[in-house]
Parts: structure tokens; sequence; C-alpha cells
């Protein structure tokens, strides 16, 4: 399975559901798994067309919740806390999905390196805003960027060798 089937799967109606408290309003429920859908579909739109239609993606989503709002009466700050949450937790997940799509060992010169040490840079923004996050989120799934610095050592038995033979390769 590619990276972006992972992320994808990330989005998956019946998935988002799961983690809601059992409290929560069937109503609520539903809605949750039909922004899900929302983001997917956009997140696919994003994917395939690039980072310039993020905007109007966010707008479209933003607007499409509005209504599931409405649809929820009184239970609309749960659904907008819920989604958020989820949409944060999607986030998390997505930083995992594209982390592990670095190779684990690399071939140079018919010398195996493995990885060693992987350092992140990103910029994560937690926000109470539904749209800020949407906007980060599709931003960085559309893009692909995360920046990531993996450090292979030299496959073989002696340790010292090992040492010598550290290289660093970035992957962006």
């Amino acid at each position: 399975m590619n990276t972006i089937e992972q992320v994808l799967q990330l989005f998956d109606p019946e998935e988002a559901r799961k983690g809601l408290e059992l409290s929560l309003r069937d109503a609520v429920s539903a809605r949750v798994g039909e922004f899900s859908r929302l983001v997917q579909e956009s997140l696919r739109r994003v994917y395939l067309h690039g980072v310039g239609i993020v905007e109007a993606e966010v707008n479209k989503v933003i607007a499409a919740f509005d209504l599931l709002k409405s649809e929820v009466g009184q239970n609309a700050k749960e659904l907008e806390l819920q989604a958020l949450a989820f949409l944060n937790d999607r986030y998390k997940r997505l930083i995992i999905v594209l982390i592990a799509s670095l190779p684990q060992t690399v071939e140079i010169e018919k010398r195996k390196f493995s990885i060693n040490e992987v350092e992140i840079a990103t910029k994560i923004s937690l926000s109470a805003s539904l749209q800020a996050a949407l906007t980060q989120f599709l931003t960085l799934s559309g893009s692909g960027e995360l920046t990531a610095t993996a450090k292979y050592i030299l496959q073989s038995s002696s340790s010292r060798r090992n040492k010598a033979a550290k290289r660093v390769i970035a992957n962006k």
C-alpha cells in the first residue's frame, strides 16, 4: 500500500466513529463520519491537483460542515469539538505514515546501510479552529513535505567500522 492510500485510509468514515464516546448521540457520530468522508474527498483532490486548491477545498468542507452542524441542533458544539479532535488525531497519524515511508535500508555502491536515527522538522499548531486545522492538514498532505533527516550506518559485524561509516541522507 502506498503512502497516499495509507493517508486516505485515515479518513474511513467507520474508523472516524470508533473513537467517539458512547454517550454521544448517534446523530453526532454519523456527522463525524460524514465529515471524515468530506475530508477524504478533499484530500484526494488536493493530492491530485496540488496545494493550490487547498483554500477552495477547505471552504467546501467548512460549508458542508456548517450544514452538518445545523442538522444536529443543540449538539453542534459537541460535533465541532469531536471533528476537531478527530482531525488533530489524523494529523498525528499522517506524520507517522510519512515517517514510515522512509526506506529502512539504502544501498550505495553495493554497501548496505540501515537506518539508525531519524530527525523530524515540522510545524505543528494544534488549533481550536477547525478551518485552521483543516488547512494545515490538507497543506501537509498535498505537498507531502515533511523534513526528515535519516542517519544510516553501514551494516557489518564490526561496530568500529559502523561508526566510521555513518552517513547522513536527507529525505524530503
